[in-house]
């Protein structure tokens, strides 16, 4: 990851969302939306919705399984916050949030 505005957002994100989060019930932690890289001259929204579609087709493709493969707990662990997270879930959230919105369950 390079130094960017996106970055700098996510890092913003994460950091209200710890304060949040660890205030909620167990169930209800999930992960916060995160940012790709913006493209420059283009509207920006930032919202703290968690991101948790929940949608076995996203899930399935960003861990590259088959979507039959994907269980209902698969889904849960995805979007599930445990305190903190990884470079590589960090990736995943933002791999998630580029593909396309409709269509999936």
């Amino acid at each position: 990851m390079g130094n960017d505005l996106s970055e700098w957002i996510n890092a913003k994100l994460l950091e209200i969302w710890k304060d949040y989060v660890n205030k909620a019930d167990k169930e209800d932690r999930k992960v916060p939306s995160l940012y790709p890289k913006l493209k420059k001259n283009k509207i920006l929204f930032i919202g703290l919705n968690p991101s948790c579609a929940n949608r076995k087709e996203r899930v399935a493709k960003i861990l590259g399984r088959d979507v039959e493969a994907i269980t209902e707990e698969d889904k849960d662990a995805f979007f599930s916050w445990e305190g903190s997270l990884s470079d590589e879930e960090i990736n995943n959230i933002i791999e998630e949030r580029k593909i396309p919105r409709g269509g999936d369950r």
